[in-house]
């Protein structure tokens, strides 16, 4: 107990907190305060990015019998991180032309991610990153200088983020510090939305990437980077009209079948439900994914976002019975996955449906309550003329009972 309580009391304390507080010199210009900068970073070099402590250590270690001066230090670090945030080779040849990755390293070319030098959630922290970046805030909008034909000439660092799955995650993190620290014009919207450089678009179409995982993962993992983007108000609704982000994404799946984007495309119906009615296409989202379906190796992950869609349809437009039974949609629906299909579906959602807004209302579900949302939803779908006659029948044949109950009633 006593060696653990030792351990404890002569850990290093936190520099990140200090920093968040702004009790740190980042941009220093006295001789003093650039070496207690440099001095602050080798204390804490362990919480750093491992890239960044190896060029620490090798910065003071180089020349052990010589005193580093601060300036030199703090030039090379910079470097590095400017290396590390273009994912770049800190050792590479400033002479040869690169794309942004640098050359590849030859003890690491059976990696898959051999190439990429830069930020890593496998092995990075975001604190350990958010680090970096406070001590050299300046880093957020320096720009990637590469061939002028090349797409990432000029790109900020959180841009090159898009190249690799594994460091997509820090995307949100670079975004909200270039908030907070005052970085980028209104309209480049912390580096998110640069003219031709649009991340949200890249990460919606996931098109510039160089490597290739998981896609069910990487579904996952950029659909909640979208949402905590959308929770810092990073992302706006007005997005996917300006940018049409729901037929690309319709669009992409279709051309790449081994893409898999359900989650996505969920993200963007939660972000803004009215696309279900009218996606800008001048008819709503079922109808439009339907007549992008054309390809039968493509009929299973198309299946499954139709579903999806009927899911959020019935719960954000329960009184259209989710678009389900629109004469056209629903006759494409029937044409491309079969009729058996379409009604197991409709069966489906609408069971779930019916136990959901049960749930909510009460706490609890019951045959009345069962019925009585039976009941709005058959009153609803007997006065709207674009559900056809299939949807009401589809209703009766549900519950019976639940229709005699209310023209008996008298409603």
């Amino acid at each position: 107990m006593g060696k653990m309580h030792c351990q404890k009391k002569n850990r290093k304390p936190s520099v990140l907190k200090s920093l968040r507080q702004k009790l740190v010199v980042v941009n220093p210009t006295t001789d003093d305060e650039k070496r207690q900068m440099m001095n602050l970073i080798v204390e804490h070099r362990s919480e750093f990015p491992l890239k960044l402590r190896e060029a620490i250590s090798e910065a003071v270690n180089e020349t052990p019998t010589i005193e580093i001066q601060p300036d030199e230090f703090l030039s090379r670090l910079f470097g590095a991180v400017e290396a590390y945030f273009f994912g770049q080779r800190r050792d590479r040849d400033n002479d040869d032309e690169n794309d942004g990755q640098g050359e590849d390293e030859p003890d690491s070319e059976s990696s898959p991610l051999h190439w990429w030098h830069g930020p890593n959630s496998d092995i990075d922290t975001e604190e350990e990153v958010e680090l970096a970046i406070r001590f050299f805030p300046q880093i957020l909008t320096r720009k990637l200088h590469t061939s002028p034909l090349s797409s990432l000439n000029d790109c900020y660092p959180v841009y090159m983020l898009l190249m690799c799955s594994k460091a997509l995650a820090f995307i949100p993190l670079l975004a909200e510090l270039g908030r907070e620290l005052g970085k980028f014009e209104e309209e480049e919207r912390y580096g998110l939305t640069c003219f031709m450089k649009n991340i949200i678009v890249h990460l919606v179409a996931q098109d510039i990437s160089r490597d290739d995982p998981d896609q069910e993962h990487l579904d996952e993992t950029i659909a909640s980077i979208l949402t905590r983007l959308k929770e810092k108000r990073f992302i706006h609704s007005s997005d996917i009209y300006n940018h049409e982000l729901v037929f690309m994404l319709l669009n992409r799946s279709r051309r790449y079948k081994k893409l898999r984007t359900k989650r996505r495309l969920r993200f963007l119906i939660n972000l803004d439900p009215s696309i279900l009615e009218e996606c800008g296409r001048g008819f709503g989202l079922l109808r439009l994914h339907l007549l992008m379906v054309r390809f039968p190796r493509t009929l299973c992950d198309a299946l499954q976002k139709y579903e999806m869609m009927i899911e959020l349809g019935m719960a954000h437009y329960p009184k259209e019975l989710g678009f389900l039974f629109h004469p056209l949609s629903y006759r494409l629906a029937c044409d491309i996955f079969g009729g058996e299909t379409i009604a197991e579906i409709a069966e489906t959602a609408l069971a779930k449906y019916q136990s959901q807004n049960n749930n909510n209302s009460s706490g609890s579900s019951s045959s009345s309550e069962t019925k009585h949302t039976l009941q709005t939803l058959l009153f609803a779908a007997a006065t709207n003329d674009e559900i056809s006659l299939e949807g009401l029948y589809t209703l009766v044949r549900r519950d019976p009972i639940a229709l005699m109950l209310q023209t008996s009633s008298g409603k």
